[in-house]
């Protein structure tokens, strides 16, 4: 359609209006736009989201937050009055034997309180399984009356009744220096790589114990980074001045900030006495972070709250409550308050079997691959072929071999050194000997090789075709000690490499014969084992502690040289660097006030169990008189033990 020239006229005079119009309107918008715009900055710079001045939300939110700790604190002692309550009363109607339960805490010689004392204050049959890495007890078994753990008081509440419980606490600065160093000593075990799982399931890793399995792996991490740019030559070997602060493992100023030491060092006695830790059963304690936090609020209501809490539970509920540095002292009062004096029985499996244990393993056949696990092997039946053989056993130890736990050594020792100088010696094929663990539990189950004492083994020669042959090794055997009082040559030349490595002493010792008929003879001079002096000695609580006390200390003298042996191979020093006492005069006076002021919580407690315990010594005075002290100690240090 054609418009006419009055229609287009129009049309023309029109568009600038209509132009016009829309820049108006879009004017409007865009003013509409800068306002909203300036609403939100002011909303999001000036307010909080709800209408209220940020300089005013300040004290209403921390009042909240005050409100909601209190509460929760509030609730939670409540619930804990109610818990122990039917606990209590559960245990007072119970008619069972009541389970004893060691809050093992960490670093406070809990180890040795746990193997040396209590453990041999209970009959084997009645101790429950290892717990550290995990719980594998049913707690409503009547025959588990003694449990030791890392774990926190969280497991108490899932007990069906109130046990009796003991627990170890330690000076604060001590105790954390003692969880660094001891991180560092696992950590460079390793030289800082990953560990393989221990072949032997019975065996418990301390990388998979709590806190360790944190606080080690972040050592690790350090470690490697040092070893990677030594590899790469990127640097040249360090020159350790200062054990806590260096180039090759993690400072102790950095290690005291890292979160996992806020998490599982810092104020950890008390978070493990309330069953607060990052390790609790969440099931039974939900708000265990929550209540973390509340409880670092120093001089808050909410964590004043729950110390005072910590102290009721303290006297009301921790049935032995001992302080590592009065350690003696600790285990003659926990000997009295538990009813396991230390003149009284110990279950200790000591030499007093050892006839039995011997004869079992003459008997039993000969197996192959025996260095790690030899009592896999089934007895002998009275028809097996083996029976028309002879055999003799006898104890060997080198004096310088303190345990024998690591896998990977045990096996090396055994099958390339060990056994090549007793062939030799003896004139006998590699293939029939067979190497046992020196100490057994009761009914001939060896225990780990970690447990074996002194490093002692048990040295077995089978197959042995006539009785001429037997009583030619028992001979040699017997000689032993005259040849190498006499420096005979030939016997020197046999150990020279053993003695160069581990002597400068072997010890041969119990010898007994097994002839084909199948006799079993004590041969040394001794006359039957458990008819020698020491084995008539008195077994006593007292008696044994001290010597597991000795065995532990020398274990831990071996592992912390093996550390900085491998510390040794990343360093220029020539002996490398072990932690002492003298070593820790020099830590930094800021670093000492910053362990305190991280550890306030830990402070108040140890300050309060110390004077708990000083008034148990004076209530149990005269029972303490009477039970009498323990046996002198037969270490020679006590640093770095615990």
């Amino acid at each position: 359609m054609f418009r006419s020239v009055s229609q287009s006229t129009l049309l023309r005079r029109k568009r600038p209006y209509r132009i016009r119009r829309l820049f108006d309107r879009l004017g409007v918008c865009f003013a509409v736009a800068f306002v909203l715009f300036g609403l939100y900055c002011y909303y999001m710079f000036f307010l909080d989201g709800g209408g209220r001045e940020i300089g005013r939300e300040e004290e209403p939110t921390t009042k909240n937050k005050i409100e909601k700790c209190e509460a929760l604190v509030r609730d939670w002692v409540s619930l804990q009055e109610q818990r122990y309550a039917k606990r209590a009363a559960r245990a007072k109607r119970s008619s069972a034997k009541q389970l004893t339960f060691f809050l093992h805490i960490p670093r406070t010689a809990g180890r040795t309180i746990h193997f040396c004392f209590l453990k041999h204050a209970t009959p084997e049959k009645e101790r429950c399984a290892r717990a550290y890495d995990g719980l594998r007890t049913d707690l409503n078994n009547p025959r588990c009356t003694f449990l030791a753990s890392h774990d926190d008081y969280s497991l108490v509440e899932r007990m069906p009744m109130q046990p009796k419980v003991v627990s170890m606490v330690r000076e604060v600065y001590s105790r954390t220096l003692s969880a660094y160093e001891f991180s560092v000593e696992v950590a460079m075990r390793s030289g800082g790589l990953p560990s393989p799982k221990p072949k032997n399931g019975k065996k418990t890793s301390t990388r998979d114990v709590w806190p360790w399995q944190y606080l080690v792996r972040y050592v690790d991490e350090d470690i490697q980074t040092y070893r990677r740019a030594l590899d790469a030559k990127r640097i040249e070997k360090a020159s350790i001045m200062d054990a806590y602060d260096n180039p090759v493992y993690t400072s102790l100023d950095s290690f005291l900030e890292i979160p996992m030491a806020k998490e599982d060092l810092h104020n950890a006695q008390f978070f493990q006495l309330l069953g607060l830790t990052n390790n609790t059963f969440v099931s039974y304690e939900p708000n265990a972070e929550a209540l973390r936090e509340c409880a670092r609020d120093e001089g808050s209501k909410a964590s004043e709250n729950l110390f005072a809490y910590a102290k009721k539970r303290l006297r009301r509920e921790i049935d032995a409550l001992l302080v590592h540095e009065e350690l003696d002292k600790s285990v003659e009062l926990a000997a009295v308050m538990l009813n396991t004096p230390l003149d009284g029985v110990s279950f200790h499996e000591g030499k007093g079997n050892l006839d039995s244990i011997m004869e079992n393993i003459l008997r039993r056949t000969p197996v192959e691959d025996d260095h790690v696990f030899p009592h896999r092997a089934s007895l002998l039946s009275p028809e097996s072929d083996a029976s028309t053989m002879h055999a003799v056993i006898f104890s060997f130890r080198l004096n310088e071999i303190q345990n024998m736990e690591d896998d990977e050594w045990r096996e090396n020792y055994i099958e390339h050194e060990l056994k090549r100088a007793i062939s030799n010696f003896l004139k006998v094929d590699p293939h029939d000997i067979e190497v046992d663990p020196y100490a057994f539990f009761p009914k001939f189950h060896p225990k780990t090789w970690e447990e074996t004492p002194s490093g002692r083994h048990l040295i077995s020669i089978k197959n042995i075709p006539t009785h001429f042959k037997a009583e030619k090794i028992v001979e040699r055997l017997l000689q032993t000690s005259q040849l190498f009082t006499s420096k005979d040559p030939k016997t020197l030349e046999v150990f020279d490499y053993l003695l160069e490595k581990y002597g400068p002493q072997i010890e041969i010792s119990y010898i007994s014969s097994m002839s084909s008929n199948g006799l079993v003879r004590r041969r040394d001079s001794l006359g039957p084992i458990g008819d020698d002096k020491k084995s008539k000695e008195k077994k006593t609580l007292g008696n044994t502690y001290r010597n597991c006390e000795k065995f532990q200390g020398g274990r831990y003298k071996k592992q912390q040289t093996r550390a900085f042996n491998r510390l040794h191979e990343l360093v220029e020093n020539d002996k490398g660097y072990l932690f002492s006492k003298d070593a820790r005069k020099y830590t930094k006076k800021d670093t000492v006030a910053r362990i305190y002021e991280l550890n306030h919580l830990d402070v108040r407690l140890y300050a309060e169990a110390k004077k708990i315990m000083d008034e148990n010594l004076v209530k149990y005075a005269k029972e303490m008189k009477r039970q009498g002290p323990l046996p002198p100690s037969q270490l020679a240090t006590s640093f770095g033990n615990h």
